[in-house]
């Protein structure tokens, strides 16, 4: 047995023997998810593999899952680890608890609500801003420009620009390598990044510079968004603004994602509608996956199964913009 609470598997002879079978990438992250859940079997004193369904809802609770996706991940897990423990004759009897939690609706409840924007509330929001910066920031998230560490708003250029075709060439860089796409945006952002990289003076009722005044001077030089200071912009300044909104909407902890993810159901939501049809199929998730660049795997493929268990789905949609039928 392990003394120390969630840093060591309980019984982990048994558990080593489960975990062998497979993969590499796989066996770290489940041997992750069993050590926190040997903070439970530490106190019960008994093996997973003989939990009670209200037990293993602990569990998943103790594992704090910030996603549907994840939260239906842990269920699996620990599914298999019972199925596992029970062909080898280890639990006591031949149930397993957590066979049917298999749905959506299964798991619900272990997932914080969804910060999601409508999108008529985050326009209203933008009209209050003083400042092109940050109506460029929180525009360009919403509309899929953001990249690692925010890298594809901080090193956006009026080069990359082509107003004509509403076109921007974005730049991420990534841990080991730098990547460029394009992608079509809205003729409002265009407009937005454009008059941001103008602005001499940033003013604004939330941002960047001393409280005691309301405008700051903003250093020029070849990116779009500036700041105070000169060179390219912290991604420290990219979540102070977006934070800094979010208090508007009544929103304090939003955050970059929160964005993103309320600009890709909006996107499904268009999808949704468009001629009449009333579906999302997986063109349209792929699509939505590609404009914010997420889901992607080795080899450009997406997978976009995470995104539709947790908001690209017509309930979502429904609920978030109820006035669609």
């Amino acid at each position: 047995m392990n003394n120390i609470y969630g840093d060591s598997l309980y019984n982990p002879e048994i558990k080593k023997r489960f975990l062998s079978e497979f993969r590499e990438n796989t066996r770290k992250n489940y041997e992750g998810k069993l050590k926190r859940a040997s903070r439970v079997e530490m106190r019960l004193e008994k093996d997973l593999y003989d939990f009670t369904l209200s037990e293993f809802e602990e569990v998943i609770y103790l594992l704090a899952p910030t996603k549907l996706s994840s939260a239906m991940n842990y269920g699996s897990i620990l599914r298999k680890y019972v199925e596992w423990a029970s062909a080898q004759g280890l639990r006591k009897d031949k149930m397993n608890p957590l066979a049917a939690m298999k749905g959506k609706s299964d798991f619900e409840k272990f997932v914080p609500q969804q910060t999601l924007i409508k999108k008529e509330h985050l326009d209203d929001a933008l009209s209050e801003l003083d400042s092109y910066r940050d109506i460029a920031i929180i525009l360009s998230i919403f509309e899929g420009i953001l990249g690692r560490n925010s890298s594809e708003i901080r090193t956006l250029k009026v080069e990359n620009i082509d107003k004509a075709n509403n076109k921007i060439k974005l730049t991420n860089v990534d841990r080991y390598e730098t990547t460029e796409r394009e992608i079509i945006v809205s003729e409002y952002l265009i407009k937005a990044l454009l008059a941001a990289d103008k602005e001499e003076v940033y003013k604004s009722n939330f941002g960047e510079g001393s409280k005691r005044k309301d405008t700051s001077k903003l250093k020029d030089n070849e990116y779009i968004i500036k700041s105070t200071r000169g060179e390219e912009v912290k991604q420290s300044l990219i979540t102070f603004v977006v934070t800094k909104f979010g208090e508007k909407l009544n929103r304090p902890s939003l955050s970059p994602i929160d964005i993103r993810n309320s600009g890709m159901l909006e996107m499904a939501r268009i999808e949704y509608l468009r001629y009449n049809k009333k579906s999302l199929d997986r063109s349209d998730i792929h699509k939505i996956c590609k404009q914010f660049n997420v889901g992607l795997r080795d080899g450009g493929i997406i997978n976009s199964t995470m995104y539709t268990q947790d908001f690209l789905n017509e309930e979502t949609i429904k609920r978030v913009y109820p006035e669609v039928e």
